[in-house]
Order: structure tokens, then sequence, then C-alpha cells
């Protein structure tokens, strides 16, 4: 089972899952997303699903998966740029969308960057690196995957199987 650290001690994501509601948890985090992105002078816009989307998974890992991503692009934007945060149910997945108007990943990082050993240039960032968001994302089954967007910027999706209905 893949462990990652917070505070000092190792967490495995499973050893609690739980149906998480991914509407709840959105509206949850957004909170927290709008005072940091009004602070930074960032648009932070979240499109909530329109369906009733349930993931197996431990709610505070999923939070810091999340987190780590949104303050990722929230590290990469310029001063009146944004991040969007959405959610979708795709063929029989939920797909988490983080996208940013920054300068987007350079071609040769795009599989680097979820490295081990990959060092990350900018500002510091104090959540997750790619290379454990993976390992505990793939632990529930699921992928994280990061391309640029047209126009510019990055998009970071994780792609989870959907929870059965309860």
């Amino acid at each position: 089972m893949v462990k990652f650290q917070r505070g000092g001690a190792a967490l495995d994501p499973f050893e609690w899952p739980e149906r998480v509601a991914i509407a709840d948890l959105f509206q949850a985090l957004g909170y927290q997303f709008a005072g940091v992105s009004m602070a930074l002078g960032l648009e932070f816009r979240q499109q909530l699903p329109g369906a009733a989307l349930h993931v197996l998974f431990d709610r505070e890992s999923l939070a810091d998966v999340i987190s780590s991503l949104v303050h990722n692009a929230f590290s990469v934007c310029e001063r009146g740029g944004e991040v969007r945060l959405s959610a979708q149910a795709l063929d029989g997945r939920c797909v988490i969308r983080v996208a940013d108007t920054g300068p987007g990943i350079a071609a040769g990082d795009r599989e680097r960057i979820f490295a081990r050993d990959f060092a990350r240039r900018g500002r510091e960032s104090f959540s997750l690196n790619l290379y454990q968001l993976r390992q505990v994302v793939e632990s529930a089954q699921g992928r994280v995957r990061a391309e640029n967007l047209p126009g510019g910027g990055a998009c970071f999706t994780i792609t989870l199987p959907l929870a059965r209905p309860a």
C-alpha cells in the first residue's frame, strides 16, 4: 500500500476509505481557494458536477491531492491569471481537472514532473509533490496526467473510478 507523509506521519489513503461526494468536497475547498486566490490577485473558478459524483477515497487525502494541484496552479500564474477546478462523470469514472493560465509545462517535462527527483522551480510549495500525488491517486486505481492547453496554461487531470450507488 502506498503511503505519503503529512506532518511527519505516514498516511495510507485507503486505511479508512469512504464515499466522498465530490460536490461537497469542492464546496468545502472552494472557500479556502477563493481567499488564497483573492490575496494573490488571481481568479478562482469551480464548476460543481451536475450529477452526484462519489468516489471511494479517504476524504482528507483526496482534499490534499486536489489542494496540491490548485496551489501549484496558483504558484505559476501571474497576477490577473485564472485557476479552474471542475469534475464530471465520464465512462464510469470521475474526471477532476485543475487548469491554469500559467506558462504551461515544458514539452520535455510533461512526464518528468511526476518523477521522484524532479525539482520544481519557482515559488516555494508546501503541498504534495507530483510524485507523491501520482502514487496516492494510482493506489486508488486512478490516473493523473498533465497537458498544455491550447492558447496557454496547463491542465492536470485526475481520473478515479466512480463509487457504486449506495
